[in-house]
This record gives C-alpha cells, sequence and structure tokens, in this order.
C-alpha cells in the first residue's frame, strides 16, 4: 500500500476517492470543479490518500490546522474535516492507519489538539483516545470530538 499527502485538491485519485464518499452520503454535487478549487484555496487543507499497490484507492483523510482566537489565547488545532474508507476495506485497520497520519502530521507541526465532528461513527473516534466535548457547537450540529495529542 502506499499513502500520500494530498495538498493539490485537483489530484485525480483523490477525486475520484472523494466522489465515492459523496455518493455513499447521497450527495450531489452539480459543480465538481468549483468544490474541488475551493478545497484548493482553503488555506492549511491537506490530506493524505491512502491506495494499494495497484493505484485503487483505500481511503483518505482530509485535515486543516486552524488557529482559534479569544482576545486572551489562542489555540492552533487540528480539523479533521473529511475522513472516508472504501467499504472493501473497512475493518482492517486502514482508517486508525490514516488517522495516525493526521495526527503525526499534526504533532510535527505543533499542533497538540484534534477536534471533529462524526455522525456515523463515534465509538471509532472513542476507542482512540477522542472524548466528546460538549463544550463545542458544531455548525452540522453533530457531536463534537476532541483528542489531546500531547
Amino acid at each position: 500500500m502506499k499513502d500520500y499527502f494530498i495538498t493539490d485538491f485537483s489530484n485525480p485519485l483523490f477525486q475520484a476517492a472523494f466522489k465515492e464518499y459523496f455518493s455513499e452520503l447521497c450527495i450531489n454535487v452539480k459543480d465538481w470543479d468549483g468544490l474541488f478549487r475551493e478545497m484548493n484555496e482553503d488555506e492549511g487543507t491537506a490530506a493524505f490518500l491512502r491506495t494499494e499497490e495497484n493505484g485503487s484507492v483505500i481511503g483518505f483523510i482530509q485535515f486543516q490546522k486552524s488557529e482559534m482566537k479569544h482576545w486572551f489565547f489562542s489555540e492552533n488545532i487540528g480539523f479533521i474535516r473529511e475522513f472516508w474508507v472504501s467499504a472493501k476495506f473497512r475493518g482492517q485497520g486502514h482508517g486508525t492507519a490514516l488517522l495516525e497520519l493526521a495526527e503525526k502530521y499534526f504533532v510535527e507541526n505543533k499542533v497538540y489538539k484534534t477536534i471533529l465532528t462524526t455522525d456515523t461513527t463515534p465509538e471509532f473516534y472513542v476507542k482512540r483516545g477522542y472524548i466528546r466535548d460538549y463544550s463545542y457547537q458544531a455548525k452540522n450540529e453533530d457531536e463534537v470530538f476532541v483528542k489531546l495529542l500531547k
């Protein structure tokens, strides 16, 4: 298997994986080019894409380093934006491996907390050290999970 670090979302493998992910969620996108262009314009967004040796996509994790500011404090935080593993590869450790790649990236870039929302697999994140944090309110109204990385 191969892991690719993606910062250019015009990458055809990433786009194919993202389209399959949205198809599973029954989300229709009228302007794919516009969506991927927006991703490229959103500063600090990156992804890890995992494939088989033959190039078949296993999954991806898309994330962003962000800064939360208050008049007195600021905090660098890692935001897991999108995360998907192809159905035929689930339960084989690929999701854990992708999540660990993103967490390692954050720590290497001096980000020691990660945050995400989920409405599909909260138990996956809880098993990996994430906790529900009711102090955050997400725009999508999903539960928020955080993990201290260091």
